[in-house]
């Protein structure tokens, strides 16, 4: 019974090198290291370079970015957004972009997400000065809507309570300004 599972374990072994040879040669007949010079031994001896068609390389450029956050950021209607919609469409949660449109992407993710910190934080200084406005603390609330106008989100609250409150205590220069 030993002697059974010896033969077929050798059995084995002649297979596995005997395949791996017609494998690293390509399939080619394969001439005995002896029948060859030792030049020819070194130069057959040098590693297979795996063959890479252009596009491979080409989709080496791809990169992949998430539909959801395609949708968030592209302007409806643009191509990215179209792309996006195909992939969505096809059940796809991902999808390919080359790296110029990556790169524009980028920009308007980080542009996002400046306009959504900005909105937090004018919302955090509208509710403070609502809430001095509240406690009769005018010329602190002037501070905390002027606060909120220097970042520039598009937003009315901090622009008419600082008009009505500059009224309130007679500065109708600020007022104007505002």
């Amino acid at each position: 019974m030993a002697i059974i599972f010896i033969i077929i374990a050798i059995l084995i072994i002649v297979f596995v090198v005997v395949f791996a040879n017609v494998n690293t040669s390509g399939g080619a007949n394969v001439i005995p290291p002896t029948a060859t010079s030792k030049a020819t031994q070194v130069s057959t001896q040098k590693p297979v370079v795996p063959y890479t068609p252009n596009i491979q390389k080409e989709q080496s450029k791809m990169r992949r970015v998430n539909v959801d956050r395609v949708f968030t950021i592209a302007p409806n209607g643009s191509e990215l957004f179209k792309k996006a919609n195909e992939a969505f469409w096809s059940g796809n949660k991902t999808m390919l972009v080359d790296e110029t449109a990556y790169n524009e992407l980028n920009d308007m993710w980080h542009k996002y997400r400046d306009r959504q910190l900005a909105l937090a934080k004018t919302a955090e200084y509208n509710n403070q000065g609502i809430e001095l406005e509240k406690a009769n603390r005018i010329e602190e609330a002037i501070k905390i809507y002027e606060k909120a106008i220097a970042l520039s989100y598009p937003a009315t609250h901090a622009y008419d309570r600082l008009m009505i409150l500059y009224r309130r205590i007679g500065l109708y220069e600020q007022e104007q300004r505002v």
